[in-house]
């Protein structure tokens, strides 16, 4: 969990910064299709489809960088944490939370704030980590 979310971090930081140097409003266009599919499947308790949302949102901003490397980079991570976000759909008690945090991040974005986003980035791959293992450690206790 850790060495995926951390490479995860590196790379889309580093599309954030991409983003950031080129087109910020058309990158933050770009992310509104799957913040609003995050939004509603959200709204319907739709796990399946917020992790769906979820990978969408990341993919569309590693492409928004321009970078076939990173975006490379970044299908191979997804592919490989495709199971990690159906866990971490159900870390979150209000699949809203997971959206508030794409859509603050996605206006960071689109006002080509360079501090904010990278912030956010960090801070939302932080908590990913955290929830996962915190949920993990609660299924290796949970009673039988």
């Amino acid at each position: 969990v850790r060495d995926v979310y951390q490479a995860r971090k590196a790379i889309e930081r580093a599309a954030v910064i991409e983003v950031l140097h080129g087109d910020p409003r058309t990158a933050a266009a770009r992310l509104r299709g799957p913040v609003e599919a995050l939004r509603v499947a959200a709204s319907q308790g739709d796990g399946a489809a917020a992790a769906d949302a979820d990978q969408a949102f990341h993919e569309v901003l590693v492409e928004c960088a321009g970078s076939p490397r990173l975006h490379r980079a970044m299908r191979t991570l997804l592919s490989e944490t495709r199971i990690l976000l159906g866990e971490l759909e159900e870390a979150y008690p209000d699949l809203r939370e997971q959206v508030a945090e794409h859509v603050v991040l996605r206006k960071a974005i689109g006002a080509a704030d360079e501090d904010l986003a990278i912030r956010l980035i960090d801070e939302h791959m932080d908590d990913a980590v955290r929830r996962l293992l915190a949920r993990r450690a609660q299924l290796l206790v949970a009673p039988s």
